[in-house]
């Protein structure tokens, strides 16, 4: 569980750095924030609502899944953010050349 959980930290990372080099990282700095840090829920919604479109329009886009998965985190729903990290990763793989 350790190794999965580890493992799986990299892949997000390394899915992350790609994503910040091609300019495709989700920038939620100029969305309101709660003074707890979280992003407010209306602006969150507004932002899924935007990446969600994307997302349909091309699904089997692993860089288009990870932001419907990063999205889904800043919404507050860890579970699904989960699973479509993990479908993004897999995406990563399978398109690797």
């Amino acid at each position: 569980l350790i190794y999965a959980t580890l493992r799986a930290g990299l892949e997000h990372q390394k899915l992350a750095a790609i994503m910040a080099e091609e300019g495709r990282e989700l920038d939620i700095s100029n969305l309101p924030h709660r003074a707890s840090g979280r992003m407010e829920r209306g602006a969150a919604d507004e932002l899924f609502a935007q990446v969600k479109a994307e997302w349909e329009a091309d699904p089997n886009d692993w860089r288009n899944t990870y932001r419907i998965a990063r999205a889904y985190d800043y919404a507050g729903d860890r579970p699904r953010a989960r699973a479509m990290m993990k479908r993004a990763v897999a995406q990563f793989h399978g398109s690797e050349q």
